[in-house]
């Protein structure tokens, strides 16, 4: 059994930096506005880094819930915004 990612409480709505389920930090570039609420897109775009000496970045999408995939929870997951 899957949840519906429409049905899930809204966790991103600006750009800024985000804490990962995996406890990493992502930097939200861009929110797409999506007036459709009757379809699933992955409108949140932006970067997470990885590696300690040499740092990779690596672009994502996720839906305005945090989901990276559709049909389960990862560690890419968004959760919170980050205070600065």
């Amino acid at each position: 059994m899957y949840t519906i990612l429409n049905n899930l409480p809204t966790i991103v709505t600006k750009a800024g930096k985000y804490k990962m389920r995996n406890g990493k930090i992502a930097i939200v570039r861009k929110v797409k506005e999506n007036h459709d609420t009757g379809t699933t897109s992955f409108d949140v775009c932006g970067t997470y880094f990885t590696g300690n000496i040499r740092k990779r970045a690596h672009y994502m999408i996720w839906h305005v819930s945090g989901r990276c995939y559709s049909f389960k929870e990862s560690g890419l997951d968004l959760l919170e915004i980050v205070n600065d």
